[in-house]
């Protein structure tokens, strides 16, 4: 903002730099802002961003349709697509893979039933204080959309351990379910991106850049290149 000699060039270095580190410690609020402004890597703070991209995925009859860039092509209905769509709906949201899981045949995150072990508790917290630390951050920045974000999300993993624990005691051994959810949502899903990447690369390309698996999963959409999808 300041744009003084130097500045532009200054900047780019330091939001490679806090990029590479968000990567590092696994932050998506703080990877999808710095992407937000340029300093994912792979562009300057200035690069354009380019019109958007519209996808339509629509399930048919035994399977699921997408319509991209003049062609359309079928997907098998399978977890991994139900998985997709679900993050798909959700964009910038992190969704537990248990979620995913108990959430089955594409239906919203809300409506999964899965119980939630002492492992997946213990996610759910380790999140919930980097929500409120981020929180404290953006408090003292005044950077009020950021603020309402965490909120939001400090709001709804506040639901979700007070549902898991309302469950009457009820869990498996630490990690098994959970790391169970989070090894067969990102198989499934990645077995979906490379089946449409094969179909279509350029589509492809968006879904391995922009989803998130493991323990928390997501779909974090590139700024600069933004595809519209049409559930």
């Amino acid at each position: 903002r300041r744009a003084g000699r130097g500045d532009a060039a200054r900047a780019a270095t330091l939001l490679a730099a806090a990029a590479a580190e968000a990567a590092a410690l696994g932050h998506l609020a703080l990877s999808t802002r710095i992407a937000s402004l340029g300093g994912a890597g792979s562009a300057p703070p200035t690069a354009a961003v380019t019109a958007p991209d519209a996808c339509t995925l629509r399930r048919t009859r035994g399977d699921w349709s997408i319509a991209h860039g003049g062609r359309t092509f079928t997907l098998k209905d399978t977890l991994g697509v139900g998985y997709l769509v679900t993050l798909l709906r959700h964009p910038n949201r992190e969704i537990h893979a248990l979620e995913l899981v108990g959430g089955g045949d594409a239906r919203p995150a809300s409506d999964a039933g899965a119980v939630i072990d002492d492992r997946a508790r213990a996610d759910y917290r380790a999140r919930h204080a980097e929500l409120g630390a981020e929180l404290e951050e953006a408090t003292e920045f005044n950077d009020t959309g950021r603020a309402a974000r965490a909120q939001a999300e400090i709001d709804r993993l506040t639901d979700e351990l007070a549902r898991a624990v309302g469950l009457g005691g009820r869990s498996r051994r630490a990690g098994s379910a959970a790391d169970r959810a989070r090894l067969n949502v990102t198989r499934a899903v990645r077995r979906v991106i490379e089946t449409i990447a094969a179909e279509d690369p350029a589509l492809g390309s968006d879904l391995e850049r922009g989803i998130r698996t493991g323990t928390f999963c997501a779909y974090v959409p590139d700024p600069r290149i933004p595809v519209v999808w049409d559930l």
